[in-house]
């Protein structure tokens, strides 16, 4: 099961069950979306791993453009990684067509990214639920 790009007998990537399952238990937090027609509310514990952390360092909610946040969990490094990837996809995309990238068209992006993670080998699924 260490081979990311092999499928067992059961046809399930071990290495993409591992990321998984890091997401869901690594931060052991609750975290909830809600949309409504014209809003949404984000929602999320804050858990302070060890008292020498700077209590403001640490989040869940990130800022992609002045008009779209995101609500990650899992393993910090990688949601952090997955933000980064959200602000560059979207500020690529303005850049390009000089208008803001649509939340549809920028969630299909990434997940095609993640996507592609699951098919390499040099690559790794990362352990952050969005």
């Amino acid at each position: 099961d260490h081979h990311i790009t092999i499928f067992s007998p059961a046809g399930k990537l071990y290495q993409v069950e591992y990321a998984i399952k890091c997401a869901q238990t690594t931060s052991g937090l609750t975290s909830v979306a809600v949309r409504g027609r014209d809003s949404c509310v984000l929602v999320t514990q804050k858990k302070v791993p060890d008292r020498l952390v700077d209590p403001s360092s640490v989040t869940n909610l990130y800022k992609v453009t002045d008009y779209l946040a995101v609500l990650m969990t899992g393993a910090p490094a990688d949601c952090k990684t997955q933000a980064t990837r959200l602000r560059y996809e979207a500020s690529e995309f303005k850049f390009q067509y000089g208008y803001a990238m649509p939340v549809a068209s920028l969630a299909k992006r990434v997940g095609d990214i993640c996507q592609v993670y699951t098919q390499r080998a040099s690559l790794r699924a990362l352990a952050a639920i969005c």
